[in-house]
């Protein structure tokens, strides 16, 4: 496979910033960054909130890693390196940090290795981070710590009380902040990295959601965190970039528009009856979410303050008002409401939002397509050489191919995910160059996709809640406007 030796470098800069228009960002980690939950979910924010900035995600996540593996010369280059990146994410920790040298009566040769693998974690962390920004320049990078390992006896699991503790890991969890700590360390050290504090935000999360149900659990395996916390992960992203929540602002005070903040709006008209109407095009899309992710999102602030698609009158009469978008209901909120301000981000009646839902479906579609065929290619294709040169086989062959990928020693632990993909680099052996070509030829699909369409917006009072003019004008000048319709 060709290798490119110099990192594509936008103009210099190490400041934890948004990601800028031609960014190309490379997630390097182990199975918890493979399975595309929170760089998918960082993504999507980008994809919504700046559709006019050609940016790329690239995951280079392979189940089983440890930080000491990817720090190795061809793993960097094929992994890193030969993607171009303007900016990385890295996340290692969770396999460094071994299960089996924990236990409820540890003997001192555990002991000793807790020590060398942390230590071992710590310089290999240090390898990654100044061997990007030696190789790459001044680009952004983000040292992620791992999340916390649950070990709390109270998670459901099957299991109750002790027998859900898993005693043979016992003290892994308290481990996994020396591990943050390690990481912390680092990035303080290393001019031009950004720490991440995944484990301080995931453990503070999980503490108060245990005030109100003390079972709520990571995942049943304590290991792959679900998708809220893959969310508190993104956000976690977000921070570090000082990034701004604002997806629109508008204001109005009968026809007079009194803020629009990343939007437009233009042809604004009194309603016969009451009300005014008027259409919105905005710069963004709501930042939306999965099923299994909306529940969470919905009700958490420190989320909503990253979403906020906001809409407020002025002077409008006491009771209910309905907000129509394009012909259809989408909120009924009474004056004062709408006075404070709604946010429309989490109304899923909104053409936006179903817009931002087809997104969605799209990006998740496009990238298990591209996770499926890159995935762990450049390391298989090696590990894969290497035993048919031991065996005598024939690497141009794809008869002898594919019965080396069906022959040779693989972790049961990884069977299934490992087999297919050792199969499809055996039949597909030289095409991952075209691949990532047609892959980066589909982003501006996906960002056509995100571009946002103007929408026409109609605040009418409510049937029989809205106390009629003569009590008090319905905005300011707007009765004298209809009238004059």
């Amino acid at each position: 496979m060709a290798t490119l030796f110099a990192c594509l470098v936008l103009p210099p800069s190490v400041d934890a910033g948004m990601f800028r228009d031609g960014e190309r960002v490379v997630f390097l980690g182990d199975s918890i960054t493979d399975g595309n939950a929170y760089a998918g979910i960082l993504a999507d924010w980008y994809l919504t909130r700046f559709p006019e900035r050609d940016i790329r995600f690239v995951n280079s996540g392979v189940p089983g890693d440890q930080a000491w593996l990817a720090a190795r010369p061809d793993e960097m280059e094929d992994r890193v390196f030969s993607l171009n990146p303007t900016a990385v994410v890295v996340m290692f920790g969770m396999n460094d940090c071994r299960r089996f040298d924990f236990g409820p009566s540890p003997s001192d040769a555990q002991i000793a290795a807790r020590a060398k693998n942390l230590a071992t974690f710590r310089e290999a962390t240090r390898r990654i981070a100044t061997n990007i920004l030696d190789r790459c320049g001044p680009v952004p990078l983000y040292l992620l710590s791992p999340h916390p390992w649950d070990d709390n006896s109270a998670l459901p699991q099957g299991k109750t009380g002790a027998e859900a503790r898993h005693p043979d890991f016992y003290g892994k969890g308290a481990a996994m902040g020396a591990y943050a700590d390690a990481v912390r360390e680092v990035a303080e050290q290393i001019p031009g990295a950004t720490f991440v504090d995944v484990y301080s935000a995931v453990s503070d999360y999980y503490r108060a959601r245990r005030k109100e149900d003390p079972v709520a659990a990571f995942a049943p395996d304590r290991t792959h965190p679900g998708r809220d916390t893959h969310l508190r992960m993104a956000v976690e992203i977000l921070h570090a970039q000082n990034a701004d929540g604002v997806v629109s602002d508008i204001a109005l005070q009968g026809t007079n528009v009194l803020k629009s903040v990343r939007s437009a709006v233009s042809e604004a008209k009194a309603l016969p009856g009451g009300g005014v109407a008027f259409t919105v095009l905005e710069r963004s899309l709501p930042w939306v979410f999965d099923e299994a992710t909306a529940a969470t999102a919905t009700n958490d602030p420190v989320v909503a303050a990253l979403d906020r698609e906001m809409l407020a009158f002025y002077g409008l009469p006491d009771g209910n008002w309905t907000l129509w978008i394009d012909g259809a209901p989408v909120r009924t909120a009474g004056a004062a409401e709408w006075e404070s301000g709604v946010n429309l981000a989490f109304e899923p009646a909104t053409p936006q939002h179903r817009q931002a839902q087809v997104l969605l479906r799209a990006r998740e579609t496009f990238w298990k397509e591209k996770k499926e065929k890159e995935a762990g290619h450049t390391r298989v294709r090696r590990e894969l050489g290497h035993y048919m040169d031991a065996k005598g086989l024939d690497k141009d062959s794809r008869e002898d191919r594919i019965k080396a990928a069906g022959e040779a020693h693989i972790d049961p632990a990884y069977e299934t995910w490992l087999r297919r993909i050792w199969r499809y680099v055996a039949e597909n052996w030289d095409d991952i160059e075209a691949h990532r070509a047609a892959t980066i030829a589909k982003w501006p699909a996906l960002r056509e996709k995100a571009t946002p369409r103007p929408h026409r917006y109609e605040l009418k009072p409510s049937l029989g809640s809205v106390r009629q003019p003569g009590q008090r004008a319905l905005l300011n000048g707007l009765s004298a406007e209809a009238s004059a319709d």
